[in-house]
């Protein structure tokens, strides 16, 4: 087998995963521009008044839920662009001669 043929079989599944990493990334791209403006001061000033929620003031509550919301975004996108990843190696691996 020629060192050429063995390299074509990788180069086709990453053109295959290229529109999904592509369409990933963006999803990366509008989470920090959407956290940006959820942790941004016209925002956060709307959270400065004394209220309790749960015992917690209205602020603080607000920061820890939005940062929360953020981790848990970035992992299932994460996660998605892993599982792709996953299957095409898989199968990749199955496939020996």
């Amino acid at each position: 087998m020629n060192v050429q043929d063995r390299e074509k079989p990788s180069a086709k599944i990453w053109d295959a995963r290229k529109p999904v990493v592509k369409r990933q990334n963006e999803r990366l791209i509008a989470l920090l521009i959407a956290g940006a403006l959820a942790l941004s001061f016209p925002l956060l000033s709307l959270f400065i008044r004394f209220s309790l929620v749960c015992g917690i003031p209205l602020l603080y509550f607000y920061l820890f839920f939005v940062w929360a919301l953020i981790i848990v975004s970035s992992f299932l996108i994460m996660k998605g662009k892993r599982s792709g990843s996953g299957r095409s190696s898989g199968a990749e691996g199955s496939n020996t001669e």
